[in-house]
């Protein structure tokens, strides 16, 4: 269910392959009005977005990047001031009708667990789940694993292979 192609072109492949919902979960947006509004007409499938830590800490700490960080957003330590920023960008976004809450804590190195913390509280709080992927092999999923179970957060962990360097079992 989780897609990053979230064009009608990438629709229409994917229907071809019996595809019939796709999710933008763990990148998602920034903006939730606006996305849905992008995709207002008809669409080949079933479609819906996160609203993503990666867009909200890039608006947020004022990087300059489009899909991923490229500066203070993955590389600078958010203040509280920044995170409170964050924390009210995403309880908006659920409020839009965001189907999940989205982190990408490898592309946001900085981020801290606290900061993660406070942002899967509002997951938890809103009964939306919570689609990750994470940092840095086992201790990366630890932290995630851990951080979610303190907070109640049902969470994902999307790009598992991909995110698992060092985690048994996990990595190919």
């Amino acid at each position: 269910l989780h897609a990053h192609g979230q064009s009608e072109e990438s629709f229409g492949l994917m229907v071809r392959d019996g595809v019939t919902t796709a999710f933008e979960l763990e990148v998602g947006s920034g903006d939730v009005s606006a996305w849905y509004a992008e995709r207002s007409r008809a669409q080949t499938i079933n479609y819906g977005v996160s609203i993503g830590h990666i867009p909200v800490r890039m608006r947020v700490m004022g990087d300059l990047g489009t899909f991923l960080p490229k500066g203070p957003g993955g590389g600078e330590v958010a203040t509280a001031k920044q995170i409170s920023e964050m924390e009210r960008l995403v309880v908006k976004g659920l409020e839009e009708g965001a189907v999940a809450v989205g982190f990408g804590l490898a592309y946001t190195p900085a981020a801290s667990t606290a900061e993660f913390q406070s942002i899967l509280k509002i997951a938890s709080d809103f009964g939306a789940s919570a689609h990750i992927h994470v940092r840095g092999g086992d201790d990366g999923l630890r932290e995630a694993l851990d951080t979610a179970a303190t907070t109640s957060t049902s969470l994902h962990v999307v790009h598992a292979n991909s995110s698992a360097e060092n985690v048994p079992g996990l990595a190919s």
